[in-house]
């Protein structure tokens, strides 16, 4: 639907998971051959994305509205969201 923006690597699950703001998804890639098969819908436009140090937890940045949304890695589902004070210029776990 659109092009990707920003990625990052689940070696726990082994997907691709990168950013397509202008579908308003996340999607999850086989790096084997970079076909889609599960994409996250998303509430907004997605920006810069990170996993946790245990790879359960996808952080993604929400660029129009200044938020971060905490989602399961594995399952997309939205398990909460903290408004910025302004947009990030990165996202990282610690």
């Amino acid at each position: 639907c659109g092009p990707a923006h920003f990625m990052v690597f689940n070696p726990r699950s082994r997907q691709l998971l990168a950013a397509v703001p202008s579908c308003r998804e996340v999607a999850a890639l086989r790096p084997s051959d970079g076909l889609e098969f599960a994409p996250f819908g998303m509430p907004a436009a997605p920006g810069r994305l990170a996993l946790d140090p245990g790879h359960r937890k996808l952080l993604v940045v929400f660029s129009q509205n200044a938020t971060l949304g905490i989602y399961d890695a594995n399952r997309g589902s939205l398990q909460g969201m903290i408004e910025l004070g302004g947009l990030p210029h990165a996202v990282v776990a610690p």
